[in-house]
């Protein structure tokens, strides 16, 4: 037992969360939401708590929290490096971050992310439509966050990009004409649009296109702790070898893959950018 960590049962108070000198968690803090329409990890969220429960019988019961703080891409990856108020994200990776903590190298969602359909105004679609080439779509004012590894990537490609550090307010900014359309993953866009059709009714998912991106979310984990990178990786072998992995996964997205149709739609393909 002297190579395993024992995790303790959690209570719902918020108490200090890290005993650095031991290993020993008395909560484990994940990645939170940024408001209550924010959709993206619920996947690798219940993909979590799967991974540990297949695990309690050899490193016992544990539960995991989302943290109180809300944090910036680039500040994520600080505090999992801290690991005081965050112990675990599940996030796109960011090559030139990713060296700052511990990242278990199974791609969450199989790549899909990778595929990145548009979100536009109903009124361009007209625009859309006369989009033949990847030079056409370059001329086109894409959203992004300022911190995602998309921007880097278009950017590098000659992208015209509007960039803002407000997930919620590139969705506000996109129906106000301030650019001409959001790219987002197959895995994401219709949970998207539709937690958001009242307040947005002129967002629509542009037919036919399709860009490609080089992306790939992953669980990090704080270096502080790992003992509990390594219950994780045990974690995603179990659930891989009884095909209960591949199972949740169908169950989260095939429905999504089903209508994005993605052989019937022109798919621009984007190669890492010179400095990924």
């Amino acid at each position: 037992m002297a190579n395993h960590i024992v995790f303790l049962a959690l209570t719902l108070m918020w108490s200090p969360l890290a005993i650095a000198e031991s290993g020993f968690l008395q909560k484990v803090l994940i990645n939170s939401p940024e408001n209550i329409n924010d959709k993206r990890n619920e996947f690798p969220n219940r993909l979590l708590h799967r991974l540990i429960e297949v695990t309690e019988g050899k490193y016992g019961k544990i539960e995991m929290e989302f943290s109180k703080y809300k944090m910036s891409r680039v500040r994520s990856y600080d505090e999992l490096r801290k690991g005081d108020k965050l112990h675990i994200m599940t996030e796109i990776s960011r090559p030139d971050l990713d060296h700052k903590v511990i990242r278990i190298d199974v791609p969450l969602r199989k790549d899909l992310e990778s595929y990145r359909l548009f979100l536009i105004h109903k009124d361009n679609l007209p625009l859309f439509a006369e989009i033949k080439t990847l030079e056409d779509l370059k001329k086109i004012t894409m959203g992004v966050g300022s911190q995602w590894t998309s921007r880097k990537i278009m950017a590098d490609h000659g992208f015209k990009l509007v960039t803002s550090n407000n997930y919620e307010g590139l969705f506000e900014m996109l129906a106000k004409k301030r650019f001409q359309a959001f790219p987002r993953g197959v895995d994401e866009i219709w949970d998207e649009l539709e937690v958001r059709r009242k307040k947005y009714p002129n967002l629509v998912i542009a037919p036919s296109l399709a860009l490609k991106i080089p992306l790939s979310a992953y669980i990090f984990v704080s270096p502080r702790y790992p003992q509990l990178a390594q219950r994780i990786e045990e974690g995603l072998r179990i659930l891989t070898a009884t095909g209960e992995f591949d199972r949740l996964y169908a169950e989260a997205y095939g429905n999504n893959i089903r209508r994005a149709e993605l052989d019937k739609r022109k798919t621009f393909i984007l190669e890492k950018g010179p400095q990924q």
